[in-house]
């Protein structure tokens, strides 16, 4: 399940404005029965979070500015809901805002709503899962310091050979899909690998923790080229240099 298949059924969502002040703040409280809301600016592109904590020694009439938790942690509408939920456990956070690849606010999530949707997904039959989805579940997705994408989880034993170790073929499914994923953000296109060249550097074993990092090198119309990296404790144990295709062009 991702983000989008829960974001239907939630009403309208209230955001604040850093020239918004306490007494605002206190009544969207009061009509929404919510503890934080998102900080929006003039094209309703997110900019923080505020929560009743941060401002509960403000005065009614002060505004919220100074209280606002900048630049937070965000996910998309085709962000998986394991994904979203592991973020919030990573980051230690309960409120996930949803954007657009603009970073333009679509909506928002808790950690109770996401956890709630993935229980009740359990109980329904998943025949829809393809080993893709049930691979890349595992990892979640956030931003470095340039706005670039970044990809972290865990090796499960399932992704694992009898070795202990994570099998090649499932490491180079999650470099494709963080590439994949990485073209999109940046072209607004889906695309299909056109060629790869792996390294592999060392081995990966289970439950050891992964970093994916996907570098943009050169995109046109047509195509995108990266390079990818994937780390372990800060240390390099796959590199792929991969170009993909956009699907409108193949």
């Amino acid at each position: 399940m991702l983000v989008e298949d829960i974001i239907g059924q939630k009403p309208r969502l209230q955001v604040l404005k850093v020239t918004s002040s306490a007494a605002d703040f206190h009544m969207l409280v009061s009509e929404t029965g919510e503890h934080r809301f998102p900080v929006v600016d003039e094209w309703n592109r997110v900019i923080g979070i505020v929560s009743l904590k941060d401002v509960s020694e403000l005065k009614e009439d002060q505004s919220i500015e100074k209280c606002v938790i900048r630049r937070p942690i965000t996910a998309s509408l085709q962000t998986s809901l394991a994904s979203a939920a592991q973020i919030m456990t990573w980051e230690g956070i309960d409120f996930l805002p949803i954007v657009d690849r603009n970073r333009k606010l679509i909506a928002s999530v808790t950690r109770k709503e996401v956890l709630q949707a993935m229980r009740d997904a359990q109980k329904q039959p998943q025949l829809g899962e393809t080993f893709d989805h049930l691979i890349w579940n595992g990892f979640a997705e956030e931003r470095g310091e340039q706005n670039e994408l970044l990809f972290h989880g865990f090796i499960i034993p399932q992704m694992a050979t009898d070795l202990g170790t994570i099998s090649e073929g499932v490491l180079l499914n999650v470099m494709t899909q963080a590439g994949r994923r990485a073209a999109w953000d940046v072209t607004g296109n889906d695309h299909v690998v056109d060629n790869v060249t792996t390294y592999f550097v060392r081995p990966v074993q289970i439950e050891d923790q992964i970093l994916v990092r996907p570098l943009i090198l050169e995109t046109s119309r047509r195509t995108c080229k990266m390079d990818i990296v994937v780390t372990r404790e800060g240390s390099v144990v796959c590199k792929a240099v991969m170009t993909l295709q956009s699907i409108d062009h193949a």
